[in-house]
């Protein structure tokens, strides 16, 4: 049996969620990074977790080293324990709109980093604006912008 416009509708958080689901690439040339070098390629694939959307994503860095993390947003405003980001220790996040969301990350109850995720109309592009302070206090401003990939793409660029 297929899901009505109205069943989904009622469960909002995953309708909204489906234009951002899938993997994407990060367009370096595209990309803004005032904070160092930036990585040498990004995998960002993003996949529903119940109501919750999860985040993994694989680099290679500057120097060429594989570097990988990822979290759970669960896009109801409350501090998550985090264990994987070196930089924070809870995460909370939340919808704007449908092609909007913000991810508020904490170390120790204070605000060291936000991220402003913002889908285009056809969710085939997210622009991803970062600011804060990384895991050595060093002022983070990059502008990310990813694009979805059509077909299967390998986490490991």
């Amino acid at each position: 049996m297929k899901p009505t416009i109205a069943a989904m509708l009622c469960c909002g958080s995953l309708l909204a969620g489906s234009l951002e689901i899938g993997v994407r690439k990060l367009n370096l040339a595209k990309s803004k990074f005032s904070s160092g070098p930036p990585p040498r390629s990004r995998i960002l694939r993003i996949e529903p977790e119940g109501e919750s959307l999860r985040y993994t994503r694989e680099d290679v860095t500057p120097e060429g080293k594989p570097s990988s993390g990822g979290g759970v947003a669960r896009f109801d405003g409350k501090d998550y324990p985090q264990n994987a980001i070196p930089f924070a220790d809870t995460l909370s996040s939340v919808r704007i709109d449908t092609l909007t969301t913000e991810h508020t990350f904490k170390k120790a109850g204070k605000v060291v980093r936000t991220v402003r995720d913002v889908l285009s109309a056809g969710g085939n592009v997210l622009t991803r604006t970062m600011g804060g302070v990384n895991e050595r206090g060093q002022k983070v401003s990059n502008v990310m912008v990813f694009e979805k990939q059509r077909a299967s793409v390998p986490l490991t660029p």
